[in-house]
């Protein structure tokens, strides 16, 4: 697995080092302009999530999957490796863009306020999950996995929002409340630290189920 991990970092490494660049500048323009800290941590693990999708679509830009599963390794191999760096590439990624946005001085971003459980409990659910749902469908499907995805979360949000200027329903916001209410309501009961391993235990729950879909659709896959 290391190897797979190795050879994607190496093949990849210009449009690696080109996107790291980008989102860099783009998180200190706004930590220096003093965006909101849920603002930054949103875009922050939207970015590092997509990065390694990219080396997904890549190798099917360039019909270099065929290739990869051609080596002694298995399909359930390249899927693991896929997560492996995926996850590990985006909590990095949050970590460098956290402390990037806390040590700009000019930033209302500080250490406390980046670097606490919470923020770091956040950006690690956004990663997860993103990952966590693209990545059976750009292993899948490709490059055009991404755009489907992509495709019908615009849709299925465009349709809920015309459904609730049509209906002037607020049923979305009281559900949105709702579900934060419960949220908090469980963290009171539960206290910091056992709510936080609840979390946790609920994203490696998701990543487990995405994992076993992947590889699924994986070796079923013609190359």
């Amino acid at each position: 697995m290391r190897e797979l991990i190795w050879r994607d970092f190496v093949l990849n490494r210009n449009a690696i080092l080109a996107n790291l660049l980008v989102f860099t500048a783009f998180l200190g323009y706004a930590a220096w302009d003093e965006a909101s800290p849920g603002a930054y941590i949103f875009f922050a693990a939207i970015m590092f999530s997509v990065v390694p999708i990219m080396i997904v679509t890549r190798e099917e830009k360039f019909k270099a999957m065929r290739l990869g599963c051609s080596l002694p390794v298995t399909r359930r191999g390249v899927v693991r490796a896929r997560y492996v760096l995926s996850l590990g590439f985006g909590v990095a990624g949050i970590l460098l863009a956290l402390s990037l946005g806390a040590a700009i001085s000019s930033s209302s971003l500080d250490v406390s306020t980046l670097l606490g459980p919470r923020e770091l409990l956040i950006a690690l659910t956004l990663v997860t999950l993103i990952v966590s749902l693209l990545l059976p469908f750009t292993l899948r499907f490709g490059a055009m996995g991404l755009i489907i995805m992509m495709v019908a979360l615009q849709v299925l949000g465009s349709v809920l929002l015309i459904v609730a200027q049509i209906t002037r329903s607020s049923a979305d916001k009281r559900v949105a409340a709702a579900v934060a209410g419960a949220v908090r309501s469980v963290a009171v009961a539960l206290g910091e630290p056992a709510f936080s391993l609840l979390v946790l235990g609920g994203l490696a729950l998701v990543v487990a189920v995405s994992y076993v879909v992947a590889v699924h659709v994986f070796e079923r896959r013609e190359l």
